[in-house]
């Protein structure tokens, strides 16, 4: 089996798929871990970002709910902590209209069963002394986690070699290889062609420059922002309407993001880096006193709808790909789904909203 794309989904999906006994190989277009699930900021938000219910909010809980064990599965076999935490976050609010939003938000938590509620700012602030006094209002979601994300898919690839799979770096695919009754037999890469009895395609936002591959899928631009720091200001993932600051334990905060849809551009632009200092700044004032740091620009992969594209594309042929902004939490979710299609097993839950056959003219396989 060939795994096209070693960011986080693609590494769980061959660890999961060589754990089943399949011989696979992982194939990177550059280094594996160092686009996407590098740049990420490694927020388990299911909650603090759900806007309806429905399968897309049930399948990010479930994904949630795997990253635990999935933690505990890397470190006994590969020794890596990946720093998992399930502090929660705080949703904070600067003005009446803001709180009134955070209230709201409350109020669709409790219809649809999950838990979060609104504190008094004295016990956000007691709770988060870095917090500014100038929020006036907090919503505090306990069910949103957190791991370094960076930390994570070094584990991941770690496990991949553990387990057998083949990693083949600094090689794009450039094609689907298919026979003379089109059935998918491998890809065509730079360095040569590799067979295959099953292609499985993870390649984030490359994934449309695969020929071959009919799933539309654009790079969106988030800039991002990480100071240094003595201690880690919060437990806390925070967020206002401007940004989030997540800290790691090791006194880097990460202040993110930009959304911007300019193609395959990952420049840093000064305005938006200051823009990521004011509203950190805002939100945790002492953000001001970093005595480091560095700002880079990571490339979201995005569908038409904003969906992921995971599942059947046609006989020997998966996508696993489009998380936008949702791929370090739905990695683990995405493997299970995946290993479960090449094993057989019944459709997941969410199989129908997922379908990446939904783009093709006739919803039928590519």
């Amino acid at each position: 089996m060939v795994v096209v794309g070693g960011g986080l989904i693609g590494c769980l999906v061959a660890r999961e798929l060589a754990h089943d006994g399949h011989r696979v190989t992982l194939v990177e277009r550059a280094k594996v871990g160092r686009e996407a699930s590098h740049d990420a900021a490694g927020m388990l938000a299911p909650l603090a970002e759900a806007v309806e219910p429905g399968p897309f909010l049930d399948l990010c809980i479930e994904s949630r709910n795997l990253h635990a064990t999935l933690a505990d599965e890397l470190f006994a076999e590969v020794g890596t902590d990946v720093w998992y935490r399930d502090d929660g976050t705080y949703l904070v609010a600067f003005d009446d209209t803001e709180a009134a939003a955070l209230r709201a938000r409350a109020a669709l938590h409790a219809s649809l069963g999950l838990h979060s509620e609104m504190i008094p700012v004295e016990i956000a602030r007691r709770e988060e002394p870095a917090l500014s006094p100038l929020v006036t209002a907090a919503l505090s979601v306990p069910g949103d986690h957190q791991v370094d994300n960076r930390k994570l898919v070094e584990a991941a690839a770690l496990s991949c070699y553990a387990r057998g799979v083949k990693i083949v770096e600094h090689t794009p695919v450039r094609s689907l290889l298919r026979d003379a009754n089109d059935r998918i037999v491998g890809v065509d890469t730079t360095a040569g062609p590799i067979d295959a009895e099953c292609v499985v395609v993870a390649a984030g936002s490359w994934s449309s420059l695969i020929g071959g591959f009919s799933v539309p899928v654009e790079p969106v631009k988030g800039q991002m922002l990480m100071l240094e720091l003595v201690s880690p200001p919060c437990r806390r993932v925070l967020r206002s309407e401007r940004c989030y600051v997540v800290a790691r334990i090791d006194g880097r905060v990460l202040v993110g993001g930009t959304m911007e849809r300019v193609g395959f551009d990952k420049s840093v632009v000064a305005s938006a880096v200051g823009n990521l200092l004011e509203a950190g700044r805002e939100v945790v004032p002492s953000l001001g006193g970093a005595f480091g740091g560095e700002a880079w620009a990571g490339l979201r992969p995005a569908t038409p709808d904003d969906l992921p594209a995971v599942g059947q594309l046609g006989e020997n042929l998966i996508a696993a790909t489009g998380h936008f902004r949702n791929g370090i939490l739905l990695a683990p979710v995405t493997a299970k789904i995946v290993a479960g299609l090449v094993r057989g097993d019944a459709p997941h839950a969410a199989a129908e909203l997922l379908d990446p056959r939904r783009f093709s003219p006739s919803g039928s396989a590519a």
